[in-house]
Order: structure tokens, then sequence, then C-alpha cells
């Protein structure tokens, strides 16, 4: 199967997605019985109101290049997601989340 990206978005062919799900990581994973688990982030905090996400991100990850996993670096894909020619805009017709700040995501 040839395909025109490696992003993890799942609006892709489904055996796509599981390859590249199998290659990127999140901050969260969905476990067996669908529940969040930690995973690039040790924990989260959601605010009383819902809006706002804090992910306090698990320390030591590196990069293939040996660079640190930033909070810069999970901001930049979050500022991803949202462009509207190939983020959560385009597969739900819609903008979902209003901005992000490194570490915290507003909607």
């Amino acid at each position: 199967m040839e395909s025109a990206t490696w992003s993890p978005c799942p609006g892709g062919p489904s055996v796509f997605y599981v390859l590249t799900a199998n290659i990127h990581e999140g901050l969260l994973k969905v476990d067996e019985n669908y529940k969040l688990k930690p995973n690039l982030a040790e924990r989260s905090e959601t605010s009383p109101d819902g809006k706002t996400w804090t992910f306090h991100l698990r320390q030591g990850v590196k990069w293939h290049d040996g660079q640190p996993f930033t909070s810069a670096d999970v901001k930049y894909n979050l500022d991803w997601l949202r462009n509207p020619d190939y983020g959560l805009r385009r597969l739900l017709g819609r903008a979902t989340l209003d901005r992000f700040v490194a570490g915290r995501t507003s909607c």
C-alpha cells in the first residue's frame, strides 16, 4: 500500500493507521479495557470546566537522533492537528481546539 504521508491520522486506510500507530507514540494510550493510560505523558489533569488539559511529560524520552522530547514537540504536533489542510478540522469538518500553550490545551 502506498501512502502520501507518515501521519498517524486515523482518516487513512486502517492498515496504514495500524502501521503508523506502531511507529508513533501518543501522550496517552488506550488499554485493553478502553481506559486512557499514561504513555509519553506520565499523568494528565483536566480543569473543572473541562477546557484545559495539562500533561506532565515523561522525563528522559529522546528522539531517534538523541534530541530530548519536549513540550515544544507536543505543541508542534497539536498545531499540526489544527491545520485545516491535514489536521482534525479536515477530519471533523470544524475547529475543535482553539489554542495550545506548551503543556496545556485550551478549548
